[in-house]
């Protein structure tokens, strides 16, 4: 029984980090942050120029864009972005290439 109360303490205890993380990642600005010291501009930049490959004024959907960063990378097209962050919405509006 005592192993069984450790791991549950365990996984109580991730759980509590894990939300502390998220909840770090909802500020739009550490979000690009933690993005950027990760990498993850490299990845946006081939994601957007080696398969989404866009031309300008192509319209282009984005589910989940969070704070719109893929717009560093695309050429002035028709950007949709969806978030169910009303920060991220807001960030992905200030973004240079952006049109609100």
């Amino acid at each position: 029984m005592t192993r069984f109360f450790a791991t549950a303490l365990n996984i109580a205890m991730s759980m509590q980090l894990l939300n502390k993380i998220i909840s770090f990642l909802d500020i739009p600005v550490l979000y690009r942050l933690f993005f950027r010291l990760i990498g993850a501009d490299v990845f946006r930049k081939i994601f957007a120029t080696e398969y989404v490959m866009e031309q300008p004024s192509d319209k282009v959907p984005d589910i989940g864009c969070g704070p719109g960063d893929i717009l560093n990378y695309l050429p002035a097209v028709n950007y949709t972005g969806f978030d169910i962050s009303e920060k991220y919405i807001d960030a992905a509006k200030c973004t240079p290439n952006a049109t609100a």
